[in-house]
């Protein structure tokens, strides 16, 4: 076998572990695959939820004036707990969009556009069923249908992180590359 066979059965190999990693059926019998999310797209989400800023406290030592952020403030806390939960929900919903792929669905189980009965158990539950825009409703329909279980969502965001990170094996063969070419 030459060299170039070699390297096609790694990349063949590498392809499938790779995509083993990625995919994954949910609690529900989903068969999804997580998807590469656009950076400039998390660089905007992490821009829409900047740090709140802590209030300060004024010190004064003889002639010398200062503030000092009190992070221990009620207030701030709060706000700071808010920006956080609203800040994982929308990569939630981030995931959702942008980070993963319906492959195949359990038999009998509808697809978003064909599943009406879903929006009539929310009625039922008492919650509200009515959704501003398609967006709104396929993330909940996914919530509801395809990812209902914490751990489903979880796997989901283990899959996007680990899409987004470069792998110690990475680094490792673009060093071995570099040196090589050297």
């Amino acid at each position: 076998m030459s060299t170039v066979d070699d390297e096609e059965t790694i990349d063949r190999v590498v392809s499938a572990k790779e995509e083993d990693d990625i995919e994954f059926v949910t609690s529900s019998g989903v068969h999804v695959r997580g998807l590469p999310i656009p950076p400039h797209i998390m660089q905007r989400l992490w821009e829409a939820y900047p740090d709140v800023k802590p209030p300060t406290i004024p010190h004064t030592d003889g002639d010398l004036s200062w503030d000092e952020p009190n992070f221990d403030d009620p207030e701030y806390i709060a706000a700071d707990e808010q920006r956080v939960i609203r800040l994982a929900e929308a990569f939630r919903k981030l995931y959702i969009l942008k980070g993963m792929e319906i492959l195949q669905l359990p038999e009998g189980m509808p697809t978003f556009d064909e599943d009406k009965e879903w929006l009539e158990e929310y009625a039922e539950l008492g919650l509200p069923a009515d959704f501003p825009t398609r967006s709104s409703r396929y993330i909940e329909w996914v919530h509801y249908r395809v990812l209902p279980l914490e751990r489903d969502m979880d796997r989901l965001q283990n899959i996007a992180t680990k899409i987004m990170s470069v792998s110690e094996e990475d680094v490792a063969s673009a060093e071995s590359r570099f040196q090589h070419e050297s």
